[in-house]
């Protein structure tokens, strides 16, 4: 017949036990009839010594085998550290344009009011394109004045054409 310190590091035998029920093992996957181990302060775990030392041999391994892989993925960090981030998009204001004789170097003081007024005159034209009459050929490819309330700016400008556009011909009626 083993002794009891022998019981306690073997396997529960499948003898019938006469403790309590609540002083038996709590194993969750097969009924263990062992008596729970007691703590240092006379507590009952929830635990045989059996289960309890199997417990914690599987835990010390899940224990290991995460701090191998954090250490892993600490090494392998630098070669995979995050992306530097992308470069940001600078939506540009379109250029104005440019009077004739308005070279390389040249370069006016006013040159932030006038990108200014030409933002704003190509709001009024676009304002004009969408409320013009049907059949009415578009202005953007002619010159016009500034609005009255806008400063006049006097020189002449080119219409532009990019190449992507084509000239409408005016309807003749």
């Amino acid at each position: 017949m083993p002794t009891e310190a022998a019981s306690t590091t073997s396997a529960p035998t499948d003898a019938p036990a006469a403790f309590p029920p609540d002083e038996r093992c709590k194993y969750a996957y097969k009924e263990c009839k062992e008596r729970r181990s007691r703590r240092k302060n006379g507590k009952l775990h929830s635990l045989c010594d059996y289960h309890r030392k199997k417990a914690n041999s599987v835990q010390k391994s899940y224990a290991t085998k995460r701090r191998n892989m954090q250490q892993a993925r600490a090494k392998a960090e630098p070669a995979f550290a995050t992306p530097p981030p992308a470069p940001l998009t600078a939506y540009a204001l379109p250029a104005p344009l440019l009077p004739r004789g308005y070279g390389v170097y040249h370069e006016p003081a006013n040159d932030h009011a006038l990108r200014l007024d030409e933002i704003k005159r190509r709001i009024q034209s676009a304002w004009e394109r969408r409320h013009a009459p049907p059949g009415e050929p578009s202005s953007i490819y002619y010159s016009y004045p500034s609005p009255p309330h806008y400063p006049q700016v006097h020189h002449h400008y080119e219409p532009v054409l990019h190449s992507f556009m084509k000239p409408i011909a005016p309807l003749h009626h």
